[in-house]
């Protein structure tokens, strides 16, 4: 599909999320990039695109990102979800968990989504987390529960 259509959101999309599925971090950056320049108002893409940005402590590109959806008002879940990465990124953990809890709770329409931002919260709440960890740790934790 790419091939035939090298502007195509929806292929960026699928293969940026493929990539993140099978651990590719560095090939789903690229083409989460791709899919959010093509189209910045796919807010699902932007949220994982953000996610997957502060699960590689690149937390100033991941707040750039965070932005498109903070600043379009993007209706709850996202707006939470985007709220409640940006908490953690400033090390905010108790409004972090307060925003993802209620986009979990709003979010009736993707339940991998909810998945990943509850592992999040999981790892957050593990007995083993310690105030010196980072907020990268608690994402890369998050995707290598996926495998």
């Amino acid at each position: 599909l790419l091939e035939k259509n090298p502007s195509s959101v929806e292929a960026h999309y699928l293969i940026a999320a493929n990539y993140a599925e099978l651990g590719l971090l560095d090939r789903a950056v690229t083409h989460f990039q791709r899919t959010v320049e093509l189209n910045p108002k796919l807010d699902i893409a932007t949220i994982q695109y953000g996610l997957l940005l502060t699960a590689l402590d690149r937390t100033d590109e991941a707040n750039t990102v965070l932005d498109l959806i903070v600043d379009d008002e993007t209706q709850r879940p996202l707006l939470d979800f985007a709220l409640g990465l940006r908490a953690l990124i400033a090390d905010d953990k108790s409004l972090a968990s307060e925003h993802i809890n209620k986009g979990i709770a709003a979010n009736h329409e993707n339940a991998a989504l909810n998945d990943d931002f509850g592992k999040i919260l999981d790892v957050m709440n593990e007995e083993t987390y310690g105030e010196s960890s980072s907020t990268h740790q608690y994402l890369l934790s998050t995707y290598n529960q996926k495998h």
